[in-house]
Order: structure tokens, then C-alpha cells, then sequence
């Protein structure tokens, strides 16, 4: 299971596409879940996810920790959040945080996806230096949380060779696993 998260703006649609065509994988991105039922239902079935290799462009356990206290001003699966990080972990994901520098994210225009609506895209951009510093906290404690349960990759397109750097990566976590 590879995993893309970040925020919106840092390039997880354009590495999701470009590693879907060029692995050969099939990807996966739902509408933002709105409700502790939701989130959990998604994240369940992301764990139970047995299709062989994929692609899922963020995960509800992630972004909703991130987003939901930042948009909302809850976390609507904090009861929780624990239990289903720890399935999410145990399956051994392959985590590429994508995190350009923060300048470059903050200079592009926000694209709206089908997904969103024009009020979460102005929330996004009001809130925005708060959604990247809670993804560099959030994404800090799972790398210790995990305990190499999980790989973890951050991923900055400015970088040369950053897109040839992850597709290897990503080859060789699928050999492996």
C-alpha cells in the first residue's frame, strides 16, 4: 500500500497520476469523509484493502487529524484515532509526504478539484500555513509511532530527480512486500 499525503498544493494529484500510469498501479481518492462513521468506514476499508498494490491518494486517518481541527476545529475520529493509526501502521504503508518548500506551496494558485468546494478551497487558503506545520507535526510523530512499521519518503518536486528518486522507492517497497 503506497500512500500520498500533503497538503493541498504540494503535488499528491500529479505524483498520484504520474506513479499510477508509470507502476502500472490502480489509485484510489474518495471525497473527504464529513463524519466519525465516515472516516472510520474509509479507513476500514483501506486496511481491509487486499486487491494487491495500489495507490491512495490520502488516507482519512492522516488528513482528518490534520484537517478536521484546522477547518473544523475538531478531529471528528480523535476517539479513535489511535486504534485505527495502529491497523493502518501494522499493514506496513509505504508513506510519501509530499512537501515542497513551504514558499513555493504558498505561491501557487489552489486548484479546485470535483471534490471541493469553493468554501473548503478559501478555508484552505485562510488556514494554510497552519495545515502545513500540523502535516510536518503529524507526519514527525508517525515516523517515531510507527516504529519501521511503516517506510516513510517526503517527496519535494522542486528537487532534480525528486520523481525518478520516489519511483524507485516505490519499485523497491513493492519487491519487497
Amino acid at each position: 500500500m503506497i500512500v500520498i499525503e500533503g497538503c493541498d498544493g504540494s503535488g499528491k494529484s500529479t505524483l498520484v497520476k504520474s506513479l499510477s500510469e508509470d507502476l502500472d498501479l490502480p489509485s484510489y481518492h474518495k471525497a473527504r469523509p464529513g463524519t466519525a462513521e465516515e472516516v472510520e468506514s474509509r479507513m476500514n476499508e483501506v486496511i481491509a484493502y487486499s486487491d494487491g498494490p495500489a495507490i491512495w491518494d490520502r488516507v482519512p486517518i492522516i488528513s482528518e487529524q490534520i484537517y478536521g481541527p484546522v477547518l473544523r476545529g475538531v478531529n471528528v475520529i480523535a476517539h479513535k484515532a489511535d486504534a485505527l493509526m495502529n491497523l493502518f501502521l501494522a499493514r506496513g504503508p509505504l508513506i510519501i509526504f509530499c512537501r515542497p518548500p513551504t514558499p513555493v506551496m504558498m505561491s501557487h494558485k489552489l486548484e479546485q478539484k470535483a471534490h471541493d468546494t469553493d468554501k473548503h478551497i478559501a478555508s484552505v487558503a485562510a488556514n494554510y500555513h497552519k495545515l502545513i506545520d500540523a502535516y510536518d507535526s503529524l507526519m514527525g510523530d508517525l515516523r517515531i509511532r510507527s516504529d519501521g512499521r511503516a517506510q516513510f519518503k517526503l517527496y519535494d518536486y522542486t528537487q532534480p530527480l525528486a520523481y525518478e528518486r520516489i519511483k524507485g522507492y516505490c519499485i523497491r517497497y513493492l519487491m519487497e512486500n
